[in-house]
């Protein structure tokens, strides 16, 4: 093990930014073939941890840490010394997990739920009909657990996407086999898709999955419309207008999010029990006060930690929009004024 680290940590000075990409993708592949339905996920850490620091300069720069931990500090009020040793292994657990999902079986990734995911309900009841999640801890762990509550329900359970459904990530989605549950993914911006969603909204027969903390553009994909919102004490915006749909609706819903608990060396997906929603309740300040807790506790397992003064933004939709109708307005005055000119 010296040795493969000395190795690594001499290229690693010599290697540009692609070429390293490639070589820790490749290792990380390498490292779920040899541990993904066998070892414990603290065994997986100790080798990302070695990862973490032989490309440490790397990983800081393309994961923005210093921008993640300067605006944990100043916004959330979070310090921790360790944040950017602990952010960059959460990505890079991220990242094992979805190369693992592509590549292994659906019985080998069944084998990693069991051992190492731990799902925590919170009471008798099935979780609700929607669930507002959030991107925290790890995203397909999130939709893995929450989807094998309803086991045997004979339920469709509706994940809406924001990116195009490639062919591979078809191919990933193919996999998941769940008795009794069947996982349909769909791209919202696809025509007909928010129809599809609100229907599947009004049917007894499903339940629809969807992360909520989103700001209104991400990696140059449009997210959705945003809502004013207050978050940590500062206004801004945020893709939680599913709520509205599902007060109309009377909907119950259920809150989940998914943390790794390094003392039980587990992920921990929390379904809170279901919380009936009414026109007068304000629904909004129950989802940030859910995401807020965590936060708290854990930022650098947010996917959006390096983003979050992107929340306080005007949305690039809210000013397309403003000045569509100011452009509009300029028009008519000027049809209307010209000819006294």
């Amino acid at each position: 093990m010296h040795r493969i680290k000395k190795t690594l940590f001499y290229h690693s000075k010599t290697m540009g930014s692609r070429l390293k990409n490639l070589l820790i993708a490749k290792l990380i592949r390498l490292m779920a073939k040899t541990t993904f339905d066998r070892s414990p996920v603290g065994l997986v850490h100790t080798f990302l941890n070695v990862l973490a620091t032989i490309f440490f300069s790397h990983f800081s720069q393309f994961y923005s840490v210093a921008s993640a931990e300067y605006l944990s500090e100043k916004i959330l009020g979070v310090r921790e010394e360790r944040f950017a040793r602990l952010m960059i292994l959460n990505k890079l657990m991220s990242k094992y997990i979805q190369i693992a999902l592509h590549d292994m079986s659906w019985k080998q990734t069944l084998s990693f739920l069991d051992r190492n995911c731990k799902v925590i309900t919170g009471g008798q009841h099935k979780p609700a009909k929607l669930l507002l999640c959030t991107h925290t801890g790890d995203y397909w762990l999130a939709i893995l657990g929450a989807a094998r509550q309803y086991q045997g329900s004979g339920c469709d359970f509706i994940v809406p996407v924001y990116q195009a459904i490639t062919d591979d990530l078809q191919q990933m989605y193919n996999k998941i086999s769940i008795p009794g549950v069947n996982i349909i993914f769909i791209n919202i911006h696809q025509k007909g898709m928010l129809l599809k969603l609100n229907r599947s909204l009004r049917d007894e027969n499903s339940v629809v999955a969807i992360f909520y903390d989103l700001f209104g553009y991400s990696a140059g994909v449009y997210n959705g419309a945003t809502e004013s919102v207050e978050f940590f004490n500062k206004k801004g915006q945020m893709t939680t207008g599913i709520v509205n749909v599902a007060k109309r609706l009377g909907l119950a819903v259920s809150f989940v999010s998914c943390c790794y608990a390094s003392e039980e060396e587990k992920y921990l997906v929390e379904i809170t029990p279901p919380v009936q929603l009414t026109e007068t309740q304000d629904a909004t300040k129950g989802m940030l006060a859910f995401l807020e807790g965590y936060l708290r506790t854990t930022p650098w397992q947010w996917s959006f930690i390096s983003s979050l003064d992107a929340y306080y933004h005007l949305s690039l939709f809210s000013l397309n929009a403003k000045n569509s109708r100011e452009a509009s307005h300029f028009a008519r005055l000027n049809d209307k004024y010209s000819h006294r000119l």
